[in-house]
């Protein structure tokens, strides 16, 4: 059994909703920049007039949904973390092979890891996802050393089906 207990801050919200975005998006966004970067070539290269007013109208729409990929993972997070108070409370988190526990002042869960659907690791926090959309968070700042940190994976691995923590590049940035 491991027992983990801290504070979920505004940043570790944010992180979610950017790894979040991201994950699903990525491939989106290369296609994206890589037309943006094809018709800057192509204005670049052919000094016509009318090709720059005729792609004007594409590359504001291209850059208006980079804007907003960029700032709404925060929005979301920030209206979250604000509306939602047990989120600014400390935790005390109960990981065993049984399942998980959460308390806080505002709030308790127990969920049973069979309902996890995956397990995401992140550079910061493990992400358990029981929905498509929903994860708990678990910061790895919460863990007071690297030991505890390698119990708690042995007991997420056996607790759960399958038995592998997701990574991925996206991870490595959040």
């Amino acid at each position: 059994m491991i027992q983990l207990r801290g504070t979920l801050t505004l940043a570790d919200l944010a992180r979610f909703q950017y790894f979040h975005v991201l994950r699903r998006t990525w491939p989106g966004l290369i296609l994206v920049l890589l037309i943006g970067l094809a018709i800057l070539a192509l204005i670049v290269a052919v000094p016509n007039p009318n090709i720059l007013k005729n792609a004007a109208p594409l590359l504001t729409l291209f850059v208006i949904w980079l804007a907003l990929l960029a700032v709404t993972p925060y929005w979301n997070a920030r209206r979250q973390f604000a509306r939602q108070r047990y989120l600014r409370e400390p935790v005390s988190q109960t990981f065993s092979t049984d399942g998980i526990k959460s308390i806080g002042p505002s709030v308790s869960t127990e969920l049973q890891w069979s309902v996890m659907q995956t397990v995401r690791e992140t550079k910061s926090q493990f992400l358990l996802y029981y929905a498509p959309n929903q994860a708990l968070l678990v910061p790895k700042r919460f863990f007071t050393d690297d030991a505890q940190l390698a119990s708690w994976r042995d007991v997420a691995r056996a607790g759960m089906s399958p038995k592998d923590i997701k990574q991925s590049a996206i991870g490595r940035w959040f």
